[in-house]
């Protein structure tokens, strides 16, 4: 039987990635391979991307996005060796991932544009490139590595649609194996606006606000009424909390047309207000106020999903009736604590909101 390992080819074709539909010119004359670009080129270069194997062992599953904020959009994804069959590799004990490489493709242009990075478990930067060859895994977890691009990195000049591609490769101590696979996302028109002012956030007026907690199962509330905070069993209310899949990921939304935006204060300087579930605005001072918030208008969204992925971040909530005046109408909530999903899904939260006086 032949092995899903297979001798690497080299990269003497351009392979065609559905959409991309990327076309590669090499040097004027020249006969030889075209060479895919170093990953740190600047948006100009035109990528080539990799030829993977023509059989491979490596198989993407669950390869999305994980979460994305005005800022950040995070990556997941499993990458696993399929060594079912015994016959498939010279050495089945020897088979393990070697490294992953990840570039960001502008769709529209097909050139290299922005970046993406790895972390490892301290935050620090891996780079573009995850050298796993000593670790002997058959499995990748590209979420345990926060695998993420930000939206604000000097790489991206333009916004519009954006593919992240991952190109897997392992061995089995003889031949390889490699594969190509891509996550599509979108950097929003709002970045490529020019400010109107020094300063793209924007600070409420100053007025008090009172706090309330929560706790929310979406096994039986829907929404949150922001007058009374009574949490009610249909769609009706202020702030909604929808479970949405079997793996606990919860959306949120507004029956009564409030719009979303995770809290701008960790954009600018100083830190002092970088609030988040171990920092609140009442440790620091003794009456928190709207102003203790920075949020971009353009932020705003009707739907902000998977909050429980976003990390430990306000949200802002702006009602269509907000009065910067009196604070009507502002709101804002922190996830202090989340549990794990249940059998069907479903999760509670503990939830900290700050609302008008």
């Amino acid at each position: 039987m032949s092995s899903k390992f297979t001798t690497p080819l080299l990269f003497s074709s351009v392979i065609a990635l559905g959409t991309l539909g990327f076309v590669a010119c090499g040097e004027s004359g020249g006969d030889g391979p075209i060479q895919p670009p170093n990953p740190q080129n600047s948006s100009s270069s035109v990528w080539v991307p990799p030829e993977p194997s023509e059989n491979t062992a490596i198989l993407f599953t669950n390869a999305e996005i994980l979460s994305q904020s005005l800022n950040y959009v995070k990556f997941d994804g499993i990458l696993r060796l399929e060594l079912n069959d015994s016959s498939s590799v010279e050495d089945m004990d020897a088979a393990h991932f070697t490294k992953v490489t990840v570039n960001v493709v502008n769709v529209a242009t097909g050139t290299l544009m922005g970046s993406a990075e790895f972390r490892d478990e301290q935050g620090n930067s891996l780079g573009n490139v995850l050298d796993v060859d000593a670790l002997g895994r058959t499995t990748v977890d590209l979420g345990a590595y926060a695998l993420q691009t930000n939206l604000d990195d000097p790489g991206y000049s333009a916004c519009g649609d954006f593919k992240l591609m991952i190109f897997a490769e392992a061995t089995d101590g003889y031949i390889e194996s490699n594969k190509l696979d891509s996550i599509p996302f979108t950097r929003p028109e709002a970045k490529c606006k020019i400010p109107e002012s020094s300063s793209s956030s924007e600070a409420a007026p100053t007025n008090p606000l009172d706090t309330m907690t929560v706790l929310f199962s979406t096994a039986y509330g829907k929404c949150i009424n922001m007058a009374t905070g009574e949490i009610t069993q249909t769609e009706t209310g202020d702030i909604c909390f929808t479970r949405v899949d079997s793996k606990g990921k919860v959306n949120v939304s507004s029956a009564t047309d409030i719009k979303f935006a995770i809290y701008d204060n960790l954009a600018r300087e100083p830190k002092a207000d970088d609030w988040g579930r171990e920092w609140l605005p009442e440790d620091d001072h003794a009456q928190p106020t709207t102003d203790d918030f920075l949020y971009q208008e353009s932020a705003l969204q009707p739907t902000i999903t998977d909050i429980t992925k976003a990390g430990d971040v306000f949200f802002v909530a702006i009602a269509p009736n907000y009065q910067p005046s009196t604070g009507a109408g502002f709101y804002a909530f922190v996830i202090l604590k989340n549990t794990t999903p249940d059998g069907n899904g479903d999760v509670e939260l503990t939830l900290h909101f700050y609302k008008k006086k």
